[in-house]
């Protein structure tokens, strides 16, 4: 329905469809870690002890992955950014009846089962029970195998998303531990993305 008014017409405004910007890749960061000289001592003292709990082996993770000269990315920039990609995708396919979601699924077979789920099945950032079933690049074996050999305990998961192009960023946590990014591999065809 058009409104005529003297020599304008003015008729229904046109959708407007909003694609969202794209957040920022999460960029490599150098581990820097703030405990003290004496850091190895106290743990020394704790096994002896037999004590252990999740804060003292994710800063004894940070160290080793210092000593390594490794990186991490920063979590809650790596959940920012996949928010963002799942955002950008319901916005292209706004008609999609698939729930478009992102989730950290369980790497190897004995990660499967290792956490439950700090959210609701059906929000961003769940743990899946459901192992990642695509290919991995051999650099980010050798980083699980490198800290899974110094800490056989730990748990590694890839982020995942039903896309062409996940961009699978990976992490590793343990029961009392915040998830710590350590790689990330740009998806089809393994291009480096550090």
């Amino acid at each position: 329905m058009a409104i005529k008014i003297g020599p304008l017409t003015l008729g229904r405004p046109a959708l407007v469809h909003v694609i969202p910007e794209l957040g920022p890749k999460p960029e490599p960061e150098q581990v820097s870690f703030s405990g003290d000289t004496t850091f190895d001592d106290y743990v020394a003292v704790a096994k002896q002890a037999g004590f252990s709990n999740g804060a003292m082996l994710q800063a004894q993770i940070l160290r080793f992955l210092q000593r390594e000269e490794m990186v991490t990315y920063n979590t809650e920039r790596v959940a920012r950014y996949m928010d963002s990609l799942v955002a950008r995708e319901r916005s292209l396919n706004p008609k999609s009846e698939e729930r478009l979601l992102w989730c950290w699924r369980p790497l190897r077979e004995q990660d499967k089962g290792a956490l439950v789920s700090h959210t609701d099945f059906w929000e961003n950032g769940a743990i899946d029970q459901g192992q990642y079933n695509l290919p991995v690049p051999m650099s980010a074996l050798q980083i699980v195998a490198k800290i899974a050999a110094e800490f056989p305990d730990v748990h590694f998961y890839v982020s995942d998303y039903t896309s062409n192009q996940p961009d699978p960023f990976l992490a590793v946590t343990a029961s009392g531990m915040h998830f710590i990014v350590v790689d990330v591999w740009d998806e089809p065809g393994f291009r480096a993305t550090r």
